[in-house]
């Protein structure tokens, strides 16, 4: 087993989230993403980043821009926020919550 067998597997896969009748895959942040998010929360349009950072195919690749973002319903903007930041033990509870991984 190499590094690089370990980080592939610890990234997990991308996994579905329902909202609105429809099924968004997110994938999970790296600690570097999550770090960065932190240190620019308070940047203009940093949940846009974001969301276009871990919107996904099945394959984990973007499928969002930043300048799709406002194009959505605020609606699921803050639904999609919520979920990602939940799933990324950044959530309400201050960081308590378990990551939602789907293992490789």
């Amino acid at each position: 087993m190499t590094a690089a067998d370990v980080i592939a597997g610890a990234k997990g896969k991308p996994s579905p989230f329902e909202f609105n009748g429809y099924t968004y895959l997110l994938r999970p942040l790296t600690k570097t993403e999550v770090n960065d998010m932190i240190a620019r929360r308070t940047e203009p349009d940093s949940d846009a980043r974001l969301l276009a950072l871990v919107v996904c195919d099945e394959d984990g690749k973007p499928v969002l821009s930043e300048a799709d973002v406002p194009n959505l319903p605020f609606v699921a903007i803050q639904a999609l926020f919520k979920e990602i930041l939940s799933r990324n033990g950044l959530g309400d509870d201050g960081g308590k919550a378990e990551p939602v991984t789907t293992p490789a």
